[in-house]
């Protein structure tokens, strides 16, 4: 929603709120008035002591049902027949005020919250979309959360939109397939989308929308049948994934080769030992366009191992040492989550930088690369 309804919104709960005030404040000096005209009346009319004049005015008032303090005289009686009117209507508008104003305020701040959730989504940059938060979407967003990705989880469900919410997360309430959904979650600003609703059909239809609105956006897809992939990656997905097929390949692993899943969950869990993998396109102003992959330079300054190379559709893992970085490549490394940071820095520094960088480290050499010299 436009940021000119937010501040109408605003401006119209702040409007709101000297009448909230107002309100209460009428609601309460009608008691108390109450309260003072029913004790001083009794005082008055019966001669009896304050405080017995105010437990016969709050007993009255609330109808609390106890017998008289002391039998009442005629004009005692009239007394008490308009306190109970005025008293009962008096606590009854209270309540109904008070009531109202506990509504509004829950309104108005759950639609100041959601302005405020909006607000945020529509500074994001480069952020990722889930669409869905059941089991599969849960995990995902988890994952990218973990990997601190700044995401937004759309959910069409309300009661999972709420846990999303609850779990701290950005979250548009709406059907995924609508395109005015996909844009109030930053879809064109978006790195990335991935399709994790229950049915693929919708899934079909967020692939198909979320292409129509930015050509050059990653779609990664679940499906429930290995047969209808081609289908996504013809209606435009990156990559698509059957959850059932990988869970039975993952188990058949871990039976069969139990050490090498092991291995790859520590690559993949960053908070195992620390290491992780990391991805980066390498641009025509990286200081890696045009170095071997075995440059001792590369390692020297970040601590990291290039452990793939992706150009174009060809991936060449374990490159030789010899092998060209070109603009345009996909790089991965393996290191700690500092060596990565120190790779990716490193990768998008311009050659100018890095020879600086250069010379900092012959002046100051790294002790850790010392070390393993020795």
């Amino acid at each position: 929603m436009p940021i000119a309804e937010d501040a109408r919104t605003t401006s119209r709960l702040r409007r709101l709120l000297p009448v909230i005030r107002r309100r209460i404040r009428i609601a309460l000096i009608a008691l108390v008035a109450t309260l003072i005209i029913g004790t001083a009346g009794y005082m008055l009319i019966e001669r009896w002591s304050f405080l017995d004049a105010l437990f016969m005015t709050v007993i009255t008032l609330t109808t609390v049902g106890y017998g008289e303090v002391r039998p009442l005289n005629t004009g005692g009686r009239v007394f008490t027949i308009g306190l109970i009117f005025i008293g009962v209507s008096t606590a009854a508008y209270a309540a109904s005020t008070l009531f109202e104003t506990f509504i509004e305020q829950q309104f108005f701040g759950s639609i100041l919250q959601e302005r405020r959730m909006i607000r945020d989504i529509e500074q994001l940059r480069d952020h990722y979309i889930v669409c869905g938060f059941g089991r599969v979407g849960r995990n995902v967003v988890q994952e990218l959360a973990g990997n601190h990705c700044p995401l937004v989880v759309v959910e069409g469900h309300p009661e999972s939109a709420e846990a999303s919410r609850a779990a701290g997360y950005l979250t548009v309430e709406g059907d995924a397939t609508r395109d005015s959904v996909l844009l109030q979650a930053g879809v064109k600003r978006a790195k990335g989308v991935v399709s994790a609703v229950d049915t693929d059909t919708a899934n079909l239809f967020i692939v198909v929308s979320c292409r129509a609105l930015k050509e050059d956006l990653h779609i990664v897809a679940r499906v429930s049948e290995e047969e209808i992939e081609s289908k996504f990656l013809r209606a435009g997905a990156d990559r698509v994934l059957c959850p059932y097929s990988l869970t039975g390949r993952r188990l058949a692993a871990m039976a069969s080769a139990p050490n090498i899943t092991d291995v790859l969950d520590m690559l993949m869990n960053p908070d195992y030992n620390g290491l992780a993998l990391e991805e980066v396109q390498i641009t025509e102003q990286s200081s890696l366009a045009g170095r071997n992959t075995g440059d001792a330079f590369i390692r020297r300054e970040t601590g990291a191992t290039v452990i793939a190379v992706k150009r174009g559709e060809t991936i060449t893992a374990n490159p030789p040492e010899d092998t060209r970085i070109k603009a345009g490549d996909f790089v991965v490394a393996f290191g700690t989550r500092e060596q990565l940071t120190r790779f990716l820095d490193l990768a998008t520094a311009k050659p100018t930088d890095t020879r600086t960088t250069a010379n900092r480290t012959a002046d100051h050499p790294n002790p850790n690369t010392a070390s393993r010299g020795s």
